[in-house]
């Protein structure tokens, strides 16, 4: 299970399940009546599940339940993005400040991206490439501050994006929300081997990687603005060591084994 709703089924059948946690949905803004069902739904999964699996330490700390939970962080299939791609027909020409991954208000802070978008003004452009979950009155607000929003991208498409921005931005909320995640951004971005300006976000300013600068406010803006034009050009400086979907697959493998070995019903201690 990942999405809590799942609990349901959990309920009905007895199953073993793995609940598998990588978003902290409570924390995330929602109505009280949303929030006290996705209390009831992670009580269930976290009390009834035989594995509980999670992706960042945030996670493994407010979720934890002993001999239970498992960390296995996110990761990246290096081979595409460290693979020259031709540079995207619609990424605009110029200078671009990249960012890829579903355009979202529990984690995308407008404000700070339109701040962004005008401070970049002739040097460049701020572009988004994923789906755009946004209200019409916020890409308005960003749209008319000069950025491009080209929605959702086939996987395979991805990597040309970052490989061909002057620099990656990641103008993310900085909550109790987004401290629970591992960006799966940390992992593409970094097999680019391309600079990256980032707010104080869980991933980023633990990755003790300096390619990334961590900015906020104002500051983030012009940190962006000063990054263009970039200094390095792909393939420079993508040759670094990054975890592997596969290291994470077999990792995950091995809790599916335990798992099938020693199911554990919702009727906790049979």
């Amino acid at each position: 299970m990942n999405d809590p709703r799942g609990a349901a089924v959990l309920e009905v059948t007895g199953w073993p399940t793995i609940y598998d946690i990588t978003d902290d949905w409570l924390q995330a803004d929602r109505t009280a009546a949303e929030r006290a069902r996705l209390q009831y739904h992670e009580s269930v999964l976290l009390e009834g599940s035989a594995r509980i699996v999670v992706c960042s330490h945030a996670l493994e700390r407010s979720k934890d339940r002993p001999g239970r939970t498992v960390l296995i962080p996110n990761a990246v299939d290096p081979v595409p993005y460290r693979s020259p791609s031709p540079r995207p027909t619609d990424l605009p020409n110029g200078a671009t400040a990249v960012y890829a991954g579903t355009v979202h208000s529990d984690r995308f802070d407008v404000p700070l991206a339109v701040t962004t978008a005008r401070e970049l003004s002739n040097r460049g452009t701020l572009t988004l490439v994923g789906p755009n979950l946004l209200s019409h009155s916020d890409r308005s607000r960003l749209e008319d501050a000069g950025a491009v929003l080209l929605g959702s991208k086939p996987a395979k498409a991805v990597p040309g994006y970052l490989q061909h921005a002057d620099v990656l931005v990641v103008p993310h909320l900085v909550n109790a929300f987004t401290d629970s995640l591992d960006p799966i951004k940390v992992y593409e971005y970094a097999a680019t081997g391309r600079p990256v300006i980032s707010t104080n976000v869980a991933g980023f300013r633990d990755a003790g990687d300096d390619r990334v600068t961590i900015a906020d406010g104002r500051r983030f803006a012009e940190a962006v603005a000063d990054a263009i034009p970039a200094r390095w050009i792909f393939p420079e400086r993508s040759d670094r060591p990054v975890p592997s979907w596969d290291d994470r697959a077999r990792e995950m493998a091995e809790v599916l084994s335990a798992v099938a070995r020693s199911p554990y019903s919702l009727q906790k201690g049979s």
